[in-house]
């Protein structure tokens, strides 16, 4: 889905292929025209032309004057002006402005083959001159890009920045960086494939501009010496492409591929040799994979290959070709379901192709497009297919590929068409940028990032921009759903069940308060999301109202001294924010999100009137103490007795606001349809609102509640507090009708303590000979690494595990994929350990800090400002910088980096550890000059000096909060993104426990004379200055870490790392099978 704050972009994720799968609609119309009309059902001659008028809407660069897409206008004329080459032209991928290499190569090379393979037909409808056209506006362009022999251009902008702006590429902002291979930097398989693309397209021009193909042939052939001799993965040498085009199949299929088009384009014997006698080790003939796409190329290779056994002067290398033929029937026939019953590709029942979870009409078409081209050399070879189901004639393979190009164009369980602009049903709200806002032509303004996501990115009327040509898939791009009899394409990608074609279906773990599944007018929404929020304003109101000036009371009305007054206070925030890990624990696991938070908010209320009665009944406190024994430390200390209603009203109230904090927002979330655009723009107004909530609540804790306490009377104060978290409950529960629920899942915590528990309990076991003998080593998402090693040892399958019906039970084994995202959390650790200090310097705001204020000037004529409303500041603060970090500091930070976030995640947490510092030793100054003038002058300093210190760790707090979410999020394993907010939540707990410990420890060395209750005989400010060494300290320990962290995406690590895991498809080899097959150098194929 796709955010205006932080966008994920559906045609452009880590598979983004929608701009390739525009081709493959093509090529399948192309290869229609080919079938008899006497009759049709689909008018095929008529989605072809519509098909190539996609072609000219993705065009970059200065357009062309018969350009018939004429609400396009000229783009990108800068591109590569900053690296001194022009790169201006070539394609757009999917619905955003970057040019990525590796698919726009395929796509002319596929382009290339469609008109070599059926020129005439594409003559006869009257659209050859515009496939040709399509062709080389694709190959100007990497004959730009290819600068000199051994330097390709790859890339021309930046996927990530692209996602955060939603513009017309006529009005492009974004950052158009520019990527190269070269020899430093090698990728043969973007080589190797633009090579290929170069001698298919001389083929296309040899008789009409044979100057044109001997240009394009002298490219090819230095690419592919290029590509030859220096040879690597391109996502090995240039990391931004790994999270959106990621070469997951190696580059020797790209090698082969481009030496079979070179001697089909020059006749030179020595490209037909490189094919035969790099067959075996590079994979050629060992590889029967079923599925043909911009990164696996196998599967055409062998296709075309097969084709050179009719020609008598290959006769000599028949032996090999004829293995070349057994790898291309292996997927025909796996297509057809003429295979044995595990060689074969699965089907909806509609009779899809079913060969991949994500994105699958891409290699269905392709599929479509291998099987015509086949069934063409079976008719003219005069020959049968051989399958083990038996012998297929050509006609039954072109029926069944017309049956797919039939499927798309309407007839299907929604009949409706794919194709946008063709047949009377087609979706009309299209995922792209330039369609989805008003031409540049019709209307010049400038139109930026957030307006064009604030007018155009979720208006519900169709595209003002009619754009023939595109085609959909739910399974490719977006959800297709019917709405009041209109079509609209919703933003998020979406899974097609193999059990059927059921698009957008309504998740069945959504359910009312009745268990049944929701009726979307009757529940959820701002109506439900709004009764949640008092939970949370509540909150705030008791928890700050207790934190910001417990400390005042328990010094001055309990006579506790200083150094263990700071440390209740930083226990009781450190187990309140602790127990929001077991909250989330039990929603996830077993209770869920609603019977949480009521629960927990009861606790909450429990807690606080038992902290009123504790500060109400006078038998509670010890006798008041005048000035005289305070000086000369007479003062009676509260007993066991009087402090035990205390802890037990304190935690109390930590125990059900830990659950309350850890629920709330998840359960506020949880009435909005992500999946929604109405919905999801509510959503991120309630995301507003819901930290609009905390900063109200917070104030009115720290001005108003503090006040009270401290000039009206604690027992009221307190009374106040549990007054509102009554009040809220009550309104909760009254919304319960209301409401939406989503049922426990599970939660990351039990998959983290199985996984460990397993790798302990099976210690002493060998590892296995190879990986891919760890359970479920295969269906892996994330790949297995060799980091952390000692925890693969949860899934090794021994005899118990292995036997029938145990390998699935977690309790037994792990799976590949749990290790690794177990992994994945601990590689967050050394991060996690760094920001614990902010935390420590943050939590004496809520001690030493408050304390300072008692003995200073708070006057403001006659009023006297409560000590603890000083922290009214710190929240102000925070406001502030919240706001000027979006509207002012990002903004400047995207501008002079050139990236989309401005500063990263690691950057805002770092920028936030170097305020706590000056914090801290700002907090020392101010206290060495109080304690001056109270001890020598026996005069007290305002102490509006201490907004010096709250201003900083705000501004502090402002970088450090988001920085800490957005990293755990981000880089928190996907299926445990929900432990994200308890990751960051820990890192709390922990700063205010390390404080205790601090706190202790400094009293002790000290014998008790730097933290004493009269802050005038301590020295406090040797405890700032302690501070701020140990958060220097500390900031050279996150540099390191943080200098060695790669994001997710733009890790490199072992050779394992780069193999992208996918759906396993239920043929005999993957091309994840045969990624690690490559790697290890093996020798034998299936």
């Amino acid at each position: 889905m796709e955010k205006k704050t932080k966008p994920h972009h559906c045609g452009a994720s880590k598979k983004s292929n929608t701009f390739v799968v525009q081709l493959y609609l093509l090529l399948l119309l192309l290869i229609t025209l080919n079938i008899s009309t006497t009759s049709q059902a689909f008018n095929y001659t008529d989605a072809l032309s519509k098909s190539l008028l996609y072609f000219e809407s993705q065009r970059s660069g200065r357009l062309p004057y018969n350009q018939r897409v004429t609400w396009r206008d000229h783009s990108g004329l800068t591109d590569g002006l900053e690296q001194g080459v022009d790169l201006v032209g070539g394609y757009y991928d999917a619905g955003d402005h970057v040019k990525f290499g590796l698919p726009m190569a395929f796509t002319v090379t596929m382009l290339s083959w469609s008109v070599i393979e059926f020129r005439q037909q594409i003559a006869a409808a009257g659209e050859l001159e515009h496939a040709m056209e399509a062709i080389k506006w694709g190959t100007d362009y990497f004959i730009k890009a290819h600068t000199s022999p051994n330097v390709l251009w790859a890339e021309v902008g930046d996927g990530d920045t692209d996602h955060y702006c939603w513009q017309r590429p006529e009005d492009m902002t974004t950052s158009r960086q520019a990527y190269k291979i070269d020899e430093t930097h090698p990728g043969s398989d973007l080589a190797g494939e633009a090579a290929a693309a170069m001698a298919a397209a001389a083929l296309v021009f040899k008789k009409t501009n044979p100057h044109y193909a001997h240009l394009l042939l002298h490219h090819a052939q230095q690419l592919f010496e290029f590509g030859d001799k220096y040879r690597d993965k391109y996502d090995g040498s240039l990391g931004v492409v790994k999270s959106y085009y990621a070469s997951v199949s190696g580059f020797k299929d790209e090698l082969l591929w481009a030496a079979l088009w070179l001697y089909k384009a020059t006749d030179n014997e020595k490209y037909l040799k490189y094919v035969i006698s790099k067959a075996h080790s590079f994979g050629g003939i060992g590889w029967a994979i079923t599925e043909f796409s911009w990164d696996v190329k196998y599967a055409g290779l062998q296709l075309v290959a097969s084709k050179l056994l009719i020609e008598e002067k290959h006769k000599q290398h028949s032996h090999i070709l004829e293995l070349y033929r057994s790898k291309a029937e292996h997927y025909i026939c796996s297509c057809l379901n003429k295979n044995n019953d595990t060689k074969n590709v699965e089907r909806t029942p509609a009779g899809l192709l079913y060969i991949r979870q994500w994105n699958n009409m891409q290699y269905v078409s392709t599929a479509a497009f291998l099987l015509t081209v086949y069934s063409d050399f079976l008719k003219s070879s005069n020959q049968k297919l051989s399958c083990h189901g038996g012998m297929v004639g050509h006609e039954e393979v072109l029926d069944f590929a017309k049956s797919q190009i039939d499927y798309i164009l309407g007839s299907n369980p929604m009949n409706m068409s794919y194709l946008v602009g063709y047949g009377p049903k087609y979706p009309q709200r299209v995922h792209h940028r330039g369609a989805s806002v008003e031409s540049y032509r019709e209307n010049k303004g400038f139109i930026g990032c957030t307006q064009g996501y604030d007018n155009w990115y979720g208006r519900e009327e169709p595209n003002p921009m009619f754009w023939l040509g595109l085609w959909l898939e739910g399974l490719i791009v977006k959800i297709i759903l019917w709405t009041k009899g209109t079509i609209i394409c919703r933003l998020r990608p979406v899974l097609i069940s193999r059990d059927g074609e059921k698009e957008g279906a309504s998740d069945g773990a959504v359910v009312d308060f009745r268990g049944n599944p929701v009726d979307k007018s009757k529940t959820g929404g701002w109506l439900a999301a709004g009764l949640i929020l008092g939970i949370e304003l509540a909150e705030r109101i008791c928890v700050m109202g207790i934190s910001m000036n417990l400390v005042t009371y328990l010094v001055g009305n309990l006579h506790i001294p200083s150094a263990k007054s700071a440390t209740i206070v930083t226990n009781f925030m450190g187990t309140l924010n602790l127990l929001g890990l077991l909250g989330g624990f039990l929603a996830d696991a077993r209770l869920g999100r609603y019977l949480t938070v009521a629960l927990s908010a009861t606790i909450t209320g429990l807690g606080i009137i038992l902290l009123t009665l504790a500060t109400s009944i006078p038998s509670m406190r010890p006798p008041p103490c005048d000035d005289y024994r305070k000086q000369h430390h007479e003062c009676i200390e509260a007993n066991g007795k009087q402090l035990a209603l205390l802890y037990a009203a304190l935690y109390t109230t930590a125990l059900g606001g830990g659950g309350v904090k850890s629920n709330v927002s998840g359960f506020g979330s949880d009435q909005f349809d992500a999946r929604d655009p109405r919905e999801e723009k509510s959503m991120i107004f309630f995301f507003n609102r819901f930290y609009f909530g905390i900063s109200i609540g917070s104030l009115f804790a720290v001005i108003v509640l503090v006040y009270v306490q401290d000039n009206v009377g604690r027992g009221l104060g307190y009374g106040i507090s549990a007054g509102a978290m009554i009040i809220a409950l009550v309104v909760l529960l009254s919304g319960t009708p209301f409401y939406r629920f989503h049922k426990p899942q599970g939660s990351p915590l039990t998959v983290i303590w199985r996984v460990i528990f397993l790798a302990w309990k099976k210690r002493a076991y060998p590892y296995p000979a190879h990986p891919s003998l760890l359970n479920q080593y295969q269906e892996a998402k994330i790949p297995h690494t060799q980091r952390l090693k000692c925890l693969d040892k949860a899934a090794i399958l021994d005899e118990y595990a292995s036997a029938e019906g145990n390998g699935s039970n977690p309790w037994i084994v792990s799976t590949v994929n749990q290790v690794e995202e177990v992994k994945l959390v601990f590689k967050l650790m050394p991060v996690w350990s760094t920001c614990i200090l902010f935390w420590t310097v943050y939590s004496q705001m809520t001690t030493f800090t408050i304390e300072q204020a008692t003995f200073m000037n708070r006057k403001i004529g006659s009023f006297v400002i409560p000590a603890g409303s000083f922290s009214a500041f710190l929240f102000i603060t925070i406001l502030l910088f919240t706001s000027l970090n979006e509207k002012l500091f990002v903004p400047l930070a995207r501008k002079l980096t050139n990236t989309a976030q401005g500063i990263t995640s690691l950057q805002r947490i770092g920028i936030g550890l170097v305020l706590s510092i000056a914090a801290m030793i700002a907090a020392a100054i101010v206290e060495k000059q109080r304690r001056e003038f109270a001890v020598h002058q026996n005069t007290k300093i305002r102490a509006f000096w201490l907004v010096l210190q709250y201003f900083l760790v705000g501004a502090g707090e402002a970088f450090v909060y988001v920085g800490q979410l957005e990293f755990f999020i981000r880089e928190a394993p996907d299926r445990m993104k929900s432990m994200s907010t308890g990751l960051f939540l820990s890192t709390i707990s922990m700063g205010f426990y390390v404080s205790t410990l601090l706190v202790t420890v400094v009293d002790k060395v000290t014998k008790k004379s730097w933290l004493r209750s009269n802050l005038n005989k301590g020295r406090v400010d040797y405890f700032y200055l302690l501070l701020a060494v140990l958060g220097a300290l500390n900031f050279l320990m996150f540099l390191a870490f943080a200098t060695r962290h790669q994001y997710k995406g733009q890790q490199h690590g072992s050779p394992n790392d780069s193999f992208k895991k996918e759906h396993k498809s239920s043929n005999d080899i993957t091309v994840e099978e045969m990624a690690e097959m490559i790697r290890i150098e093996a020798k034998e194929g299936p």
